[in-house]
């Protein structure tokens, strides 16, 4: 009797291990991943390439990550850093209305420098 119980908790605990695997963030990757091309096709790159440098060194950090956790054994497998490495692109990455306004201050401090002083409105580069 002893044996059959402790056969069945045995089960148990292997059928909850397996529940509780973790699974890779597939939605958080595509999500940052969407957000970085986002960046890159308001001109991250060139408006704010220290920033975009920095998230897209976090994506292939991440990516590796996953890559490397997905080469495990299920049980052994835990994708916490690369959730870490995700967010923390997120952070770095500057969205389109950030870049924008990053972009039109930056052009508003030089003009200031320049002590140009006949420009009448300046456009918002979120307005286009």
């Amino acid at each position: 009797m002893a044996n059959k119980t402790f056969y069945r908790g045995l089960a148990l605990a292997s059928a909850l291990a397996l529940a509780a695997c973790a699974q890779p963030p597939q939605q958080e990757m595509k999500g940052a991943q969407g957000s970085l091309d986002e960046a890159k096709a308001a001109g991250g790159e060139s408006y704010a390439p220290e920033s975009y440098t920095k998230a897209q060194e976090s994506m292939s950090q991440a990516k590796a990550e996953m890559d490397a956790q997905a080469g495990k054994f299920r049980l052994m497998q835990n994708y916490d850093r690369a959730k870490k490495l995700i967010v923390q692109a997120r952070k770095q990455n500057t969205t389109v209305p950030e870049l924008a306004e990053r972009v039109t201050a930056d052009y508003r401090r030089n003009l200031q420098r320049l002590a140009v002083t006949g420009i009448d409105a300046m456009p918002r580069a979120t307005q286009y």
